[in-house]
């Protein structure tokens, strides 16, 4: 009866072991958040500059998500990712989604992708990301974002250091 009664508590404080580290994890996983000074411009279709900043960014839902993304004769390489969707990150911001035809993404080192109305309303496609594997994504040392297209298998299609959306 003693040794039923031991291995009862040990099972009774494993468990709550256990409930405690599940707790802290799915409570890092909510703690991220956005902090730093990165910030993009946005232009509206009716020529309304916007900006997102750590503001817009403080008061969207963080997605924490993984890529897997290859090279012509290299294995694919998974990244962990921080982010808001674009299209609500976009909307936080005061860009009616609905008038959205296309945007036009263009970095910080001059390189530019359109992404179509379609890519943006793809629940699982476009992310305005702030941090890749834990680190804080930054250009000549600054803190940047990257536009994430999480369901491709290829990075060309991500447009990295961004400084301007421009909405169409």
């Amino acid at each position: 009866m003693k040794k039923v009664s031991i291995f009862l508590s040990l099972l009774l404080i494993t468990a709550v072991c256990l409930g405690c580290s599940a707790a802290g994890e799915s409570q890092a996983d909510k703690e991220p958040g956005f902090s730093g000074d990165a910030q993009v411009k946005v232009v509206t279709a009716d020529g309304t500059a916007l900006t997102i900043d750590e503001k817009i960014m403080s008061a969207s839902e963080i997605a924490v998500f993984e890529t897997t993304q290859g090279k012509s004769g290299e294995e694919p390489e998974t990244n962990t990712h921080r982010g808001v969707l674009l299209k609500n990150v976009l909307s936080q911001a005061g860009v009616n989604i609905d008038s959205v035809n296309e945007i036009k993404c263009t970095s910080l080192d001059g390189f530019s992708k359109v992404y179509s109305k379609t890519d943006l309303n793809d629940p699982e496609k476009l992310f305005l990301t702030f941090q890749m594997d834990g680190e804080q994504l930054t250009y000549n040392n600054q803190d940047c974002f990257f536009i994430v297209a999480k369901n491709e298998s290829f990075k060309q299609n991500w447009s990295k250091f961004l400084g301007e959306i421009v909405i169409s």
